[in-house]
């Protein structure tokens, strides 16, 4: 059985290799779609995939659940494992032992966020394990859907994967700048916007993610 690494990136410059060699030795194909932004993120990608894509997204035009289901059909391996540009893979090496068990086709992982790379600092503690579901076969019947916060839909029974945590980093790679800062909160406001939901911080927000 194999697995495609799928990711779709924009300016991630600041942890995308990170991310990418978090997992790149225990995949087997590494499919990328940069979407856009004015880093290097394009250059480091290119290192690791000849399977690139680079058809630019306007922020009116973003939609996080169709651009995950998008880059996921674009996979061409038995599985599919997802992964965000802030983010790692603790013990990727596991990988092929669940898609080599015949107990499930799909899982969800749990996640941690830190404020720094070194991971001494937990954020959202009361959110974990904040599941995840980030690997599922690749039968094209499991897709992403919602625009800000996409739900993940699928006809299969879901495993939860124990012994491997993906670890996001957001706050450190990209609200330290103000500039990346600013673009972030003006595109979740726009996607707010557009799912009908209330803004990423607002309290409504924050209650119906489980932090309240």
């Amino acid at each position: 059985m194999s697995i495609s690494l799928v990711m779709y990136l924009k300016n991630e410059e600041a942890g995308v290799r990170r991310a990418i060699e978090s997992v790149i030795d225990h995949v087997d194909e590494f499919v990328a779609w940069v979407t856009g932004g004015d880093d290097r993120t394009l250059e480091i990608v290119q290192e690791y995939s000849p399977r690139l894509y680079t058809l630019q997204v306007p922020p009116e035009a973003v939609d996080f659940g169709e651009m995950e289901s998008i880059i996921c059909h674009l996979a061409k391996c038995d599985f599919v494992l997802r992964l965000d540009g802030d983010e790692t893979l603790e013990n990727a090496h596991k990988l092929k032992d669940l898609i080599d068990s015949e107990d499930y086709v799909t899982w969800k992982f749990p996640r941690m966020r830190w404020a720094d790379l070194e991971m001494t600092v937990q954020l959202e503690k009361e959110a974990y394990p904040d599941w995840q579901y980030r690997l599922f076969l690749n039968d094209k019947l499991s897709r992403f859907v919602d625009a800000l916060h996409p739900c993940f839909e699928t006809p299969h029974m879901i495993g939860e994967v124990s012994g491997m945590v993906i670890h996001h980093f957001v706050d450190v790679l990209h609200l330290s700048n103000p500039k990346r800062r600013a673009e972030r909160e003006e595109l979740y406001r726009l996607l707010a916007k557009k799912s009908g939901k209330e803004p990423e911080g607002s309290p409504e927000a924050m209650r119906l993610a489980g932090h309240q």
